[in-house]
């Protein structure tokens, strides 16, 4: 029974073999080939190149620029606010405004604390939006430190039924107090600056 086994695997494997030398030899494959380049898709002969902004967009572009500029430079934008990220959470702030900050954080009361990461920034008229964040050097965003405290008292409770298992638990949470003391957009949007990096930036 073995020795029928093993010439029955022979002669598979004989036929498998010349299957595939018939098939290199004449130029055939059992494996999947990759289409011929007269296979491939041609570009269709109306299809033309597209700029990113018509005139006419340009224009339009140009002309809100003017008008955002001069809304800076005269400082006729009213009160801004702003979104910014600080310790993982993001806030929309404004002037005045109070934030709390929960968990453990370095700076002490008193500390003037300059925000880096301004995702947004607008007023009543128009909107600046970061990709992910503006430059540091177009908005300045600046807060002080007023307070460390702890939150209020927070229970946990858990008990598991029919199994005489309860227990109860209390946290505090440290907490930062920190007052926004300026938003403001210190130069022209569309102004090119000579250099623009991460240096100086806190992540």
């Amino acid at each position: 029974m073995a020795l029928q086994c093993l010439r029955l695997l022979e002669k598979t494997l004989v036929a498998t073999i010349s299957r595939t030398n018939q098939g290199v030899l004449t130029g055939r494959s059992h494996l999947r080939s990759f289409p011929n380049q007269a296979a491939m898709p041609r570009v269709a002969p109306d299809q033309e190149v597209v700029a990113d902004f018509s005139k006419e967009e340009n224009e339009e572009k140009n002309e809100i620029m003017s008008n955002v500029n001069k809304q800076v430079k005269e400082d006729k934008h009213g009160r801004l606010f702003a979104v910014i990220q600080l310790c993982g959470k993001q806030f929309k702030v404004t002037n005045e405004d109070l934030i709390i900050v929960e968990g453990y954080w370095d700076p002490q009361a008193g500390d003037k604390i300059k925000m880096e990461k301004v995702l947004l920034v607008g007023s009543s008229d128009f909107t600046l939006v970061g990709r992910p964040i503006l430059p540091s050097s177009l908005v300045h965003v600046e807060g002080t430190v007023i307070e460390k405290s702890l939150s209020s008292i927070r229970t946990h409770f858990k008990k598991t039924p029919r199994k005489q298992f309860q227990r109860i638990n209390f946290s505090r949470i440290p907490q930062t107090f920190v007052r926004i003391n300026t938003v403001e957009i210190r130069r022209e949007v569309n102004e090119k600056v000579d250099v623009e990096g991460i240096e100086g930036r806190i992540f």
